[in-house]
């Protein structure tokens, strides 16, 4: 069996990640890797406190390498980003968070957000510290964004949020949600409307569990009444709104 290792691209960096990944992983890891012992990793991995491995790296920039170090990175080139997490994979370490968050929420946020934004939302995200759900699908409006109700009102430096969502996965277990709502009801419906990183936490967000036939919990409608919502974490824009030309 070829050591997978062996043709991995060089990185900056690359030295400190592996040395990182010796104090998180069990000592036989890496031996495991090496031989092509696919039963043994998976062993490893049962006992991984793997949130404990995940927000390690997301602190230390690794989760998302091609991000400002600001933004929760390592401020490395695209090809060096691919290079490390191509490591991460070889290694096979759990490095992404829980939620939607990572996949989601982040190139949203890093492609829109402005600078103050970014800095605030985006290291928690790749860390795990914060999870992530979404709050688009409304009673009245399904999948359809353009028909939904839920509106936000600016009140000085924050928003002021009221309206229904439904079917919101593991919204029980997620500290922030990418909500979008209503900022300008007298534009065109697919205009007028505003991407926020709402605080799942904050005064006036009810989340009730929609319970399934088999009687788990995977899916939650959320009451926002008068919810307060920052302007540090508007990520869409205001006016023309979301997607607007």
């Amino acid at each position: 069996m070829v050591d997978p290792t062996l043709a991995l691209k060089d990185f900056p960096g690359r030295a400190e990640l592996e040395s990182l990944l010796l104090t998180l992983l069990p000592a036989s890891w890496m031996e495991a890797v090496r031989s092509g012992d696919e039963e043994a990793v998976e062993l490893l991995k049962e006992g991984l406190n793997k949130p404990v491995v995940v927000r390690t790296l997301g602190e230390a920039g690794w989760v998302a390498p091609h991000y400002a170090v600001e933004h929760g990175g390592r401020g490395l080139s695209r090809d060096d980003a691919v290079a490390a997490l191509t490591l991460l994979n070889v290694w096979d370490v759990p490095h992404v968070p829980g939620g939607s968050g990572l996949p989601l929420a982040a190139p949203t946020i890093e492609q829109w957000a402005d600078d103050d934004t970014k800095r605030h939302l985006l290291p928690p995200l790749v860390s795990g510290a914060q999870r992530w759900c979404q709050l688009f699908s409304e009673p009245g409006a399904g999948s359809d964004m353009a028909s939904l109700a839920t509106t936000a009102v600016r009140d000085g430096d924050e928003w002021v949020v009221n309206g229904q969502k439904v079917w919101t996965t593991f919204g029980h277990h997620s500290e922030r949600a990418m909500l979008i709502a209503r900022t300008d009801p007298d534009l065109p419906k697919h205009k007028g409307i505003t991407y926020f990183g709402l605080d799942m936490k904050a005064p006036g967000v009810e989340i009730r569990p929609l319970i399934n036939i088999a009687g788990q919990l995977e899916f939650n409608e959320v009451f926002l009444t008068d919810v307060r919502v920052p302007d540090i974490d508007r990520i869409g824009p205001v006016g023309e709104g979301w997607g607007a030309a």
